[in-house]
């Protein structure tokens, strides 16, 4: 099947409206006029389509990852949408100059390992004005060992890296809190037969969505947002598949 016309799965739709969210909200604050996103293929399903807001409103936005497929496939997917985005194949350091984009978005970018710490300096080196970094949170699926998924370097240790840098957490929190366990598995997979592959009910992709085939698909995960938008901290803490922060730079 085609890159881009695969399908997500629900749980895939819901993470990228709910980050578009925070993103919609973002911007509507800042008003950011240039726009980094990398890497690109962190999330499962289609990779690109995190910055369609900046690319509606017409503001530069360049997208970079490692890998020459992964920044192929965004590149074609800006092609089928008529975006105008620069999708270049870099990896840290990358190959830009100090401060020089509004925000920088990096979903899942941060690994553990030796270079974690150089990834973050980086990305705050590029940034001139707010970095939004999303990592995986600790929840109890991942404590209980039921996400196979891997993750990133513990959201912790990202803030200890950027307290030894000029500029200050505006704002951190939850992101992807929904009513389901983060498994690691397509729920389709685990029905008999397969019959989720016959449905048409249990086809979810956000390009559907994007090219206006799936106009429902922001109501429902608004449906779907309850214990995100109503439940408290420490409960989302326990529950929620990612965690963010924003962090604006002193320069």
């Amino acid at each position: 099947m085609d890159l881009l016309e695969r399908e997500e799965g629900l749980g895939t739709v819901y993470e990228r409206h709910r980050l578009w969210k925070l993103i919609d909200r973002l911007d509507e604050k800042y008003r950011f006029r240039s726009v980094l996103e990398t890497p690109l293929g962190r999330m499962s399903g289609l990779s690109g389509p995190n910055p369609v807001r900046f690319v509606s409103r017409g503001i530069p936005v360049v997208q970079a990852d490692p890998s020459y497929r992964t920044a192929q496939e965004a590149a074609r997917l800006w092609r089928l949408l008529r975006g105008t985005v620069l999708v270049t194949q870099s990896e840290p350091p990358l190959p830009f100059r100090d401060g020089a984009f509004d925000i920088v978005l990096s979903f899942h970018g941060v690994g553990q390992g030796s270079d974690a710490e150089k990834t973050v300096r980086d990305l705050y080196r590029i940034c001139g004005r707010i970095l939004l970094i999303i990592q995986p949170n600790e929840s109890v699926c991942h404590k209980m060992g039921l996400n196979k998924k891997g993750g990133g370097l513990p959201f912790g240790h990202v803030l200890r890296i950027l307290e030894q840098l000029p500029g200050a957490v505006v704002e951190q929190g939850f992101l992807d809190c929904p009513p389901w366990p983060d498994t690691g598995f397509a729920i389709k997979e685990r029905l008999p037969g397969n019959v989720g592959r016959r449905s048409r009910v249990w086809r979810w992709s956000t390009l559907d969505f994007l090219k206006g085939e799936a106009p429902s698909q922001k109501t429902i995960v608004r449906r779907l947002s309850f214990l995100e938008d109503g439940f408290p901290e420490k409960f989302k803490s326990l529950w929620a598949h990612h965690r963010y922060l924003v962090y604006e730079i002193f320069r």
